[in-house]
This record gives C-alpha cells, structure tokens and sequence, in this order.
C-alpha cells in the first residue's frame, strides 16, 4: 500500500509542473498560479476555440484581472483589465495560435477546448527588440526541444523564452554561433513561447498539396562570382505532370525553404529579400539572393 500512495503523489507532482498538457486532441490545460497582487502567467490558444475577445477568457473576472498580448510590429502591449465594479475594459479581439500573458488572482486551470487548425506565423524584425509570440504549433509534435528543434525549424532566431509562473520569471536559450543553444530546454506541443528574431520570416511552412509539386531541383542559370557575396540561385519548377505552374497564380500557393545542409538553421523563404517566384522566358522559376544567409556561403 505505501509503494503505491508514493506512486500516486509522484504522479500528481509530474502532472502540475508542467506549464501546458494535453488532455486529448481537443482540450490544452494550462494551470495558472494567482494571488491579489500580481502573478502572471502564459497561456495561449494552441486550438480554435469559442474565445474570441480577450474577456471571454473569464468574462466575470472571477480568475484573471488582466490580460495582455505583445504587438510585434509595435514591440509594445495591449492590455485588457477587469474592475470588481466596473468590469472589463480596453478589450482586445484574440486568434487561434496566439500567446497571452494573464494576470490570476487565485490559482485555475485556463482550458482552451476546440478544434485543431493549422496556424502560420509572420515573425518579424523591428527598430526594437524584435520580440514576437508563438504557441507550438499542433504540426510539429516532433520538435520536442526549443532550440534545437523550434529555433532551428524556424530560423534567424537569437533567443527562445518560456514564462515560469512559479518564479514569475523568463526563462531562455540563446544561440550562439560556436557553441549552438546555450541552456536549452523541452517543449511540447501547445507550449506559448517569447522569440526574438534576426530577420522576418513565415513559420511553418505547411504542406502545400494544390498541384501536386514533387521538387524544385533543377538550376537554370547563375552568374558566379567569389563565395560569399550576392548571387541568385534560380530553381525550375513543374507539377507531378511536368507543366509549368502559372505566375502569379499558382505561384502563390506554393512555398521553398532553402539552406546550405550544414546549416539547416539558416533558412530562406519565398517572403525573405532578395526571394521568391517568377517566370523567366517561359520556365517556372524560384530565386533565393545566396548573399542574404546569415553566415558566409562558399562554392560547393
């Protein structure tokens, strides 16, 4: 009997440290610590759900006092607030895949109940400190580390945050180009994250299936000079069938990430400069601007 009341209270202790779980494929709990005074907490909204404004999260105040999101382009906050008397002002419409940071004053479990859709994020750089929220999305159940597996999936990412409620405190991985992720750490799917980004990008990049694309493999032409330096790379592409694709129109269902294989982490993508599809003489082209990695390229 004692080998299994010490089973059971590890268990109970497992389960409430995580910031997020997953009760099945349409319910995300996220246990929430509060008091009167301020005890933040990160949420975020990994499904569609019947949330639509940010007072629906608790309409009657009951457990959360504020709510807050960051505004990437503006590197600023937005906040709603709740008054015992007056209720919720400063409300703000909320989206499927967005992360929030809520204000409990007593300890609950924010559930987030729905269906599964898939998100895209347009992470972006600014004059400021090019912050921008994300929750792990549902498509990549298989990145299980924030450096290593988010950071590099998604690319042109200096550092990975989470929020520990319980030290009311971030706590981050940052890249360093000769040591890789420094303190890195698990996440799972439906986990809301702090990214700080050095250079715009779309992520993820879903699974375009409109016609059918099999590769992009074949390079047309390319003015060659020393490594390093500006130089587009041109890439034909042709359905399953070998017909061009339209430009613009079917062009703009599709997307390619291009890196050099020995630094996946470097990616660009038909939105990044110097980047995208065009139509040259009659060939289906994609281009990317090689002088645009990061880091240094050279032949070969």
């Amino acid at each position: 009997m004692k080998q299994s009341i010490i089973y059971i209270l590890i268990l109970i202790s497992l389960v409430f440290s995580q910031d997020v779980y997953r009760l099945n494929d349409s319910t995300f709990v996220y246990p929430c610590i509060g008091d009167s005074t301020t005890m933040l907490n990160f949420v975020g909204l990994p499904l569609e759900s019947d949330y639509v404004i940010a007072s629906d999260f608790d309409s009657e105040g009951t457990n959360i006092n504020s709510i807050s999101r960051l505004d990437a382009e503006a590197q600023g906050w937005y906040t709603a607030g709740h008054h015992p008397a007056l209720g919720w002002g400063t409300d703000f419409p909320v989206e499927t895949g967005g992360a929030y940071l809520i204000n409990a004053i007593n300890d609950f479990d924010f559930t987030v109940t729905g269906d599964s859709v898939d998100v895209v994020y347009d992470l972006i750089t600014t004059s400021g400190s090019d912050l921008n929220f994300l929750v792990h999305p549902l498509t990549k159940p298989e990145l299980t580390m924030a450096g290593v597996g988010i950071g590099d999936d998604i690319g042109y990412v200096g550092t990975l945050n989470r929020w520990e409620n319980s030290t009311q405190q971030w706590v981050g991985t940052t890249y360093n180009s000769f040591l890789g992720w420094l303190a890195d750490y698990p996440t799972e799917v439906g986990m809301p994250l702090m990214v700080n980004m050095t250079a715009d990008t779309t992520w993820p990049i879903l699974e375009k299936s409109e016609n059918n694309l099999e590769s992009m493999n074949n390079t047309i032409t390319s003015p060659k000079i020393n490594g390093g330096g500006p130089r587009v790379a041109y890439f034909h592409y042709q359905d399953a069938s070998g017909e061009e694709l339209d430009f613009p129109e079917e062009a703009s269902n599709l997307d390619f990430s291009a890196y050099i294989p020995n630094r996946p982490g470097e990616v660009l993508r038909k939105d990044n400069f110097g980047c995208g599809f065009t139509n040259i003489d009659g060939y289906s082209v994609a281009y990317i601007n090689l002088g645009n990695f990061p880091s240094s390229w050279s032949a070969g």
